[in-house]
C-alpha cells in the first residue's frame, strides 16, 4: 500500500473510533 492509503486508513479509523467514543459518552449520560 502507498503512504497516502495508510494516511486515509488512519483518518478513517480515527473518525470511527472518535464517533464510537462520543456515542458511548452520550449513552452513559442518558442512563
Amino acid at each position: 500500500m502507498t503512504g497516502i492509503a495508510w494516511i486515509f486508513m488512519g483518518v478513517a479509523w480515527t473518525i470511527i473510533i472518535g464517533a464510537a467514543v462520543l456515542a458511548m459518552k452520550k449513552i452513559v449520560k442518558n442512563s
